[in-house]
């Protein structure tokens, strides 16, 4: 039952904007490049989906391009102020408005839809940002532009030459996130060595060196855990279980296939650069790059 929840969770999307799906991609619907939109179009970040991760229930709302961006919370608009600077810098000036590259993101955390900015002439798209020549569009699942379809090593290189932007926010925003179990959910039906499992909590290790206090406890197998985990491996998508440390952007831990990625560090010193890094089952991944 829950191999079958995890295969409905992630690939759920596919059925949502099905109109987008048939018949080859027009130039004017290619994906314009994240940093350009707001440097050369003209967009506010907000106006679009760039705060969707804040809740469940984001949805937008167009303003005045002279004004700052508001966005709906559980039906009630918030502004830039209510919002406060950490979560809008967070995902503004220090995420989007960096990105040099043109693939689909996450709309919000979760198996969800990608979209990205068009130009306006693009008749698929969702609709027009006001008093700019550009458009919302989310992404047909047929479309390899996606970052969801990004290996993980690239996911790296991709938030290294867009400024060094987070690359645990930009592994959420890109992979189908489980929001029913945590990575220590379902970690023992993952069979991996204790030195793999402990690279695989870097970031609470991390958090508890810096004087937070995360007990990482060590849950036996369960039912639910093993068909968990099996069916992220089944549903041949990226699947991200997130760490335990709440409303951060650790990274999680990545299951494609057979393949297991831990967010840690990329360097020697374990304080160094932080990205994806294959803990088991790499041989299968090089296989099917």
């Amino acid at each position: 039952m829950h191999a079958a929840l995890v295969l409905l969770l992630v690939m759920s999307a596919t059925s949502l904007h099905v109109h987008n799906v048939a018949g080859p991609r027009l130039p004017e619907c290619d994906c314009l490049e994240w940093r350009s939109v707001y440097e050369t179009f003209g967009v506010k970040c907000g106006q679009g989906y760039e705060l969707g991760s804040l809740h469940k229930s984001y949805d937008t709302t167009f303003l005045d391009p002279g004004s700052l961006p508001d966005v709906t919370l559980d039906g009630t608009s918030l502004s830039y102020r209510e919002l406060g600077m950490h979560d809008y810098n967070r995902l503004c000036p220090y995420f989007h408005m960096k990105l040099e590259f043109n693939k689909c993101l996450n709309k919000k955390f979760g198996p969800v839809e990608q979209w990205c900015y068009v130009d306006s002439k693009c008749e698929d798209a969702d609709r027009k940002v006001p008093n700019t020549n550009v458009s919302i569009f989310t992404c047909p699942e047929d479309d390899d532009n996606m970052m969801k379809k990004t290996r993980p090593q690239e996911l790296n290189r991709l938030a290294d030459t867009s400024g060094g932007v987070d690359a645990g926010l930009l592994g959420k925003l890109s992979y189908a996130l489980m929001e029913t179990m945590k990575w220590s959910d379902v970690e023992i039906a993952a069979s991996l060595s204790p030195e793999q499992l402990k690279i695989s909590h870097t970031m609470e290790d991390r958090y508890n060196t810096a004087g937070g206090h995360i007990e990482v406890v060590p849950k036996k197998a369960t039912s639910a855990s093993t068909q968990m985990l099996h069916g992220a491996k089944l549903s041949g998508e990226a699947v991200l279980f997130d760490c335990e440390i709440p409303d951060s952007n650790c990274g999680g831990t990545l299951v494609w296939g057979e393949g297991i990625w831990a967010f840690t560090s990329l360097e020697q010193n374990p304080f160094g650069r932080l990205g994806y890094k294959c803990i088991s089952g790499c041989e299968s991944v090089s296989e099917a790059q």
